[in-house]
């Protein structure tokens, strides 16, 4: 495995921060449950970027394991827009977007998901329990979407941009917001509510 030498390209960036070296792997799960599987040696305290080449286009459901603790995020790309007469020409091609995905943690029975207005929202959960998860999402004036995730696999869900969504039944599942359109793309990590957070309270002037 060699590392990513170009932010064109999509990757894993890994950190093993501790004193020992350590065997990562990598598993890429996409909607139809194929996986893609491969490790690598990494080195204590350097930072590596794994590459994601030859992977289709689609949304997958990253899985990183180690011996050691570890951090690690994944970079997606989003492609420019083709201008026709940009593409007969020999200029290059400009614009497109990147986006660097952090971990999710697992949620609790019950989370509340304010959807950002942007591109086509979706939503992904992953199931790693023994157990099939009977997930729920409900809105006020919208009509309430169902997802059944098998132990083991990931189920995405397109979202309406804007709305607030109620989620139950995805204790112990993890999840993620995306967002993306030709040239543009987001995402962002669902995590349950700070055990440590507290009300805040507003006064009118």
């Amino acid at each position: 495995i060699g590392d990513v030498v170009s932010d064109l390209d999509p990757g894993i960036r890994v950190l093993v921060p501790g004193e020992k070296n350590s065997e990562v792997k990598v598993t890429l799960l996409s909607s139809t449950g194929k996986k893609v599987e491969y490790s690598a040696n990494l080195l204590a305290q350097k930072a590596v970027q794994l590459p994601l080449t030859g992977i289709p286009d689609g949304t997958y459901t990253v899985i990183v394991t180690s011996q050691q603790p570890l951090v690690a995020g994944v970079r997606t790309v989003q492609d420019a827009v083709i201008d026709p007469a940009a593409a007969a020409s020999s200029a290059p091609l400009t614009g497109g977007d990147f986006t660097w995905i952090s971990s999710s943690s697992f949620l609790t029975e019950e989370v509340l998901i304010p959807l950002p207005v942007g591109l086509n929202p979706s939503v992904t959960f992953y199931n790693p329990s023994n157990r099939v998860a009977e997930v729920s999402l409900s809105s006020a004036g919208q009509k309430e979407i169902t997802l059944k995730v098998p132990s083991g696999e990931m189920v995405t869900s397109p979202l309406t941009s804007g709305m607030n969504y109620t989620v139950k039944g995805v204790k112990g599942l993890v999840g993620g917001l995306t967002y993306s359109g030709a040239g543009v793309g987001s995402s962002i990590a669902l995590n349950p509510a700070n055990v440590l957070g507290s009300s805040i309270t507003i006064y009118p002037r």
